[in-house]
């Protein structure tokens, strides 16, 4: 199988400040399961939504569409 990202919306996630995440859980099940990317962020951070686009320059290229450029807790923000 081809790792390849499949378009789409993502959400950037954080699950307990583990490092590795293993396959994450996608559903309905899907054998081999879509890859999926995962980041893990700070408790303070809120995660933001992205969209995937391949695009025709190469092999795994791809745009990477941000819905909200600012992630951290406005709370905690004194500037």
């Amino acid at each position: 199988m081809e790792n390849k990202l499949v378009y789409g919306q993502y959400h950037i996630t954080n699950v307990g400040k583990k490092e590795y995440l293993g396959v994450s859980n996608v559903g309905p099940y899907i054998e081999p399961p879509p890859p999926a990317p995962v980041v893990v962020l700070r408790p303070d951070i809120l995660p933001p939504k992205f969209t995937i686009v391949p695009v025709d320059v190469g092999a795994n290229a791809y745009v990477i569409l941000v819905e909200k450029r600012v992630t951290r807790d406005q709370r905690k923000r004194t500037c």
